[in-house]
C-alpha cells in the first residue's frame, strides 16, 4: 500500500516551479525597476530644440515609482510564500502606476514656458526611445508582479538554515538529572558502577 505521507511529499515536488522559471520571475521586476530609474533621467519627449526628460515630465514621479519598485524586489529576498505574493501584487500596482505616468506624460511641466515651449506643441511631439522603454518597463512590471502572486506559492520552502529550531529535550527529567549530578560533584559519564562508558 503506498504511503500517504510520499505521496504527498512527490505531489508538492512536482508542483515547484523550476528554479530557471524562479529566477526569471525574481529577476524580471529587478530588472524593470533599472531600466526604469534608468531612463527617467533620459530625453522622452523634444519640442524644437528643447529636450523634456522623463523627470521634467512626471515631475520625478518615474524615478520615484522605480526606486519604490526596487526596495519592494529587495523584500523577495527575506520574505516566504505569503510575503513574496505580497511583493508581487505590490510590484504589478507600482507597474500600474508607472504606466499611467508614462501615459500621460504630455502635459506641460512647470518652467518650460519660459523656453517657449506650449502644451499642444509638447503633445504633438512624439514620444522618445526612452520613455517607450520606460512604458515597456512598466509594462513588464505589471506582468511581472501578477505572475510572481499567482505562482508565489509554487516555490519551495526556505531551508531549516533559516528557520529557528525549538526541538526539546527528549527527556527533560534525565536533563534535569545530569545537572543535578554536576552540582554534587559527581561526573555524569561515569557508569553508576564507577565504569566509564565504552567508546
Amino acid at each position: 500500500m503506498p504511503d500517504p505521507e510520499v505521496e504527498q511529499a512527490e505531489v508538492e515536488q512536482a508542483s515547484v516551479l523550476p528554479a530557471g522559471l524562479r529566477a526569471a520571475l525574481t529577476a524580471l521586476p529587478l530588472l524593470s525597476a533599472v531600466v526604469a530609474v534608468a531612463v527617467a533621467g533620459r530625453t522622452w519627449r523634444q519640442v524644437g530644440t528643447v529636450a523634456v526628460t522623463g523627470d521634467q515630465l512626471t515631475s520625478d514621479l518615474a524615478r520615484g515609482l522605480g526606486l519604490l519598485s526596487l526596495a519592494a524586489w529587495a523584500l523577495l529576498l527575506v520574505v516566504g510564500g505569503t510575503g513574496r505574493r505580497v511583493v508581487g501584487v505590490l510590484e504589478a500596482l507600482i507597474g500600474a502606476g508607472l504606466v499611467a505616468v508614462v501615459a500621460t506624460s504630455d502635459s506641460l511641466p512647470t518652467g518650460l514656458q519660459d523656453r517657449g515651449v506650449t502644451e499642444a506643441a509638447l503633445a504633438s511631439a512624439p514620444l522618445h526611445s526612452a520613455g517607450w522603454l520606460a512604458l515597456a518597463a512598466a509594462i513588464l512590471l505589471v506582468l511581472g508582479g501578477a505572475t510572481l502572486a499567482v505562482l508565489a506559492r509554487r516555490w519551495p520552502p526556505r531551508g531549516s538554515r533559516f528557520t529557528r529550531s525549538r526541538t526539546e529535550p527528549e527527556n527533560p527529567r534525565e536533563t534535569r538529572d545530569i545537572w543535578a549530578a554536576m552540582d554534587r560533584g559527581e561526573d555524569p559519564t561515569v557508569d553508576p558502577d564507577g565504569e566509564p562508558p565504552a567508546n
